[in-house]
């Protein structure tokens, strides 16, 4: 499915890829860590690093005149400097918030909060608590409005984990390997961004697990029957 569109692209001058924004990721993944690190502005080593990507390019042009010399340039560069914090992008890498709703999406979409205060940048340095303190700027009222759809949210989780946990436990591998399939990748692949939108993608997973869960709480687990088929002869 995939090796049409990377022929086509590869026909494009784009080398063997299925899309040019993961060097584009890594620029903010490595702001992301680097901040983190040194204790900097997310936003200030963004720009930085533009600027000495738009440099090196300006200066050499004979060497990245097609998409793919110029993706590499900025895979490697920014390789780099992640490799300079390994612990810090281990660390960083898994991102409980992609569990929690996208609460101040909703609100700006309403128009009761406005993008860009940086809280990104907070978070990553300072955590979550920091981040929504700065966010919210001590105006309360919109996130208690918003507030049963997180406790609901984490309710959900909380119930999803345990039935994972039950999983390991149990010995119930085929299980786990579903849970990898339909949940697993998308908590991971956003890596040190934390995307919510990629938890609308394991939320009906998510779901069933958390049914699961109500099982294993009220300890009736043996009631769970998994990947058990029945034909008639």
């Amino acid at each position: 499915m995939l090796a049409p569109w990377i022929l086509r692209n590869h026909t494009l001058g784009a080398g063997w890829r299925i899309d040019g924004i993961s060097a584009d990721r890594l620029k903010h993944e490595a702001a992301a860590v680097q901040a983190r690190a040194e204790n900097q502005s997310l936003d200030e080593l963004r720009n930085q690093y533009m600027a000495d990507m738009n440099r090196e390019f300006a200066e050499h042009p004979e060497l990245y005149q097609s998409p793919d010399s110029r993706f590499s340039w900025q895979e490697n560069a920014m390789k780099k400097i992640l490799l300079q914090y390994p612990f810090h992008f281990l660390f960083m890498h898994f991102q409980p918030l992609i569990l929690l709703p996208d609460i101040p999406a909703f609100l700006e979409n309403l128009g009761i909060t406005v993008h860009g205060r940086n809280t990104l940048d907070i978070i990553n340095r300072e955590g979550i608590l920091a981040g929504a303190l700065h966010y919210f700027r001590g105006n309360w009222g919109p996130f208690l409005v918003t507030l049963p759809l997180l406790i609901l949210t984490v309710f959900c989780d909380l119930l999803a984990v345990s039935a994972v946990i039950w999983m390991l436990l149990k010995r119930k591998f085929l299980a786990f390997l579903v849970f990898l399939l339909f949940a697993g990748y998308y908590l991971i692949i956003p890596g040190i961004l934390p995307l919510p939108r990629f938890h609308l993608c394991v939320l009906p997973y998510f779901s069933v697990l958390a049914a699961w869960g109500i099982y294993i709480v009220m300890g009736r687990s043996n009631e769970i029957k998994l990947f058990q088929f029945q034909c008639d002869p």
